[in-house]
């Protein structure tokens, strides 16, 4: 009996070991086609429309395996985004200085950001769900390969451009809009089914 929890557990770790491998190389696929497609510097469009295609679909359909674990990763964001603001240097690199006040929009936005997506996790995700997710994902990576663009010569961190705060909006409005359809599709059930027969909306 020992023998079989064991080797059930072997098994159970592999397992989780191969689906999390697999999930690195999607989003790595992810990003890569990201970068391609649209920071084109010496890179092929075509390629990265590629990788897009293959990576989307497979992110959009195992999405309740890793919203949990992408929340985790916002939130490790605010952390480094605690320490940048108290220093004012970029985590991996001393000497390029970072604005204050864009670690400040940016935490915000992490924070709005894990807050929403809680709000997907112990339910089932309808199709409208999946697609806000999705959108919100892609803008985040745009919003990321941008904001590469930013550090200046002089060794410091531009500060966030117009179009950064409009990604960031439409972001978190792709959330809020998830979480907007949730809470009225919820509401109209428990309606319907606390009325009697006839009154039913059909």
């Amino acid at each position: 009996m020992e023998h079989r929890d064991v080797a059930a557990q072997v098994r159970n770790g592999v397992r989780l070991a191969g689906l999390g491998l697999f999930s690195l190389l999607v989003a790595g696929i992810f990003t890569v086609g990201i970068l391609y497609t649209f920071f084109p510097v010496g890179r092929s469009r075509a390629l990265g429309g590629a990788f897009l295609a293959v990576s989307i679909p497979i992110m959009v359909m195992s999405m309740e395996r890793w919203i949990r674990p992408f929340s985790g990763v916002l939130i490790l964001a605010v952390l480094n985004g605690l320490i940048m603001l108290s220093t004012g240097k970029l985590l991996h690199d001393s000497g390029v200085s970072v604005p204050r006040l864009n670690m400040v929009v940016l935490i915000l936005f992490s924070v709005c950001s894990v807050v929403l997506l809680q709000t997907f996790w112990d339910r089932k995700l309808a199709v409208i769900d999946r697609i806000v997710v999705m959108a919100y994902i892609i803008d985040l990576a745009l919003l990321l390969g941008y904001s590469s663009t930013r550090i200046m010569p002089s060794g410091t961190v531009g500060r966030l451009r117009l179009l950064e705060f409009i990604g960031m909006a439409l972001g978190l409005g792709c959330l809020l809009a998830g979480w907007a359809n949730n809470r009225f599709t919820s509401r109209r059930r428990r309606a319907d089914k606390s009325a009697p027969n006839g009154n039913r909306h059909h």
